[in-house]
């Protein structure tokens, strides 16, 4: 158990890094829905408010939700105990791949 705790203070230097990661790949797996569904909702309309629309969730919205929830999450996987930090964040990893590959992503 006290390999656990020493993985987990490791962590804890590293914990905006996990946030941004764990973030970036909820995007990687999930953003092509979001784009799906936002293109479908626009795609009658001209090309330039298609263009601004994509610029926008690119810009705005996919780095907006980066910068908010990767810090909501470091802050909040700074609150577990250092028995839990290195589990949680290896489980979330994992469920993560386990969507990517159930979604044919992988």
């Amino acid at each position: 158990m006290n390999w656990l705790t020493d993985v987990s203070i490791f962590m804890r230097g590293h914990l905006a890094s996990i946030s941004l990661a764990t973030v970036a790949s909820l995007l990687a797996v999930f953003g092509g829905e979001i784009s799906r569904s936002v293109r479908n909702s626009i795609k009658s309309y001209n090309f330039f408010v298609r263009a601004g629309v994509f610029i926008l969730l690119v810009t705005f919205g996919y780095g907006a939700l980066t910068v908010l929830f990767a810090s909501l999450l470091a802050r909040g996987l700074a609150h577990l105990d250092n028995r839990w930090l290195a589990p949680v964040v290896v489980f979330t990893f994992v469920v993560i791949a386990i969507v990517a590959e159930e979604k044919k992503q992988i």
